[in-house]
């Protein structure tokens, strides 16, 4: 952790699976199907793999109370109508939707992570700063030039991962690339 705080927040498996929803509604990639992250910086979720019938039923069992913001009641929020119509018919129609949906975004992100790592790993490997700008170095093009007869798709889509990063700035103009490849 960064600093020597941590705020503990008590998001549940079933909020992982509304989110889930949400972003595969409105478009969204494999971070967003990663949903929310267990750390993120000083922020901690540790009843992500709970769902919130588990943690009422705890609660009751051990005579604690708890409070219920009163918006999560309102279907005026679109996570809340997700919560309130479109998981309870997912579970008629297959039992264990919600755990399952919490299981798949668990395994995205993962396999975001380790994309992640990947890209890291990828621009020390290819990427140099300069004093002229970015560029990407020749042993690119000797790994291109080995992998293109092996499968060209999946090439790509892995080189583009590291290139995205370096695509915008931090004002979202194009960064400069100088490109020594061909």
């Amino acid at each position: 952790f960064k600093d020597d705080y941590v705020i503990a927040i008590a998001h549940h498996g079933d909020d992982v699976a509304e989110t889930v929803l949400f972003n595969l509604a409105r478009g969204t990639g494999i971070n967003g199907l990663a949903s929310i992250k267990a750390v993120n910086n000083n922020v901690v979720r540790p009843l992500l793999c709970v769902d919130r019938e588990d943690i009422l039923k705890y609660l009751d069992t051990n005579g604690i109370n708890h409070i219920e913001d009163e918006t999560n009641l309102s279907d005026d929020y679109s996570t809340n109508r997700i919560r309130h119509k479109i998981l309870p018919e997912l579970n008629i129609v297959t039992n264990g939707a919600s755990k399952h949906i919490v299981q798949t975004a668990v395994q995205l992100g993962e396999i975001e992570d380790y994309l992640s790592q990947e890209t890291e790993n990828n621009i020390v490997k290819y990427v140099q700063k300069t004093d002229r700008g970015w560029i990407i170095k020749n042993e690119l093009k000797h790994d291109c030039e080995k992998n293109l007869g092996q499968n060209k798709l999946s090439f790509r889509r892995n080189n583009m991962t590291f290139i995205k990063p370096f695509l915008f700035s931090e004002n979202n103009s194009l960064v400069q690339f100088v490109l020594y490849l061909f």
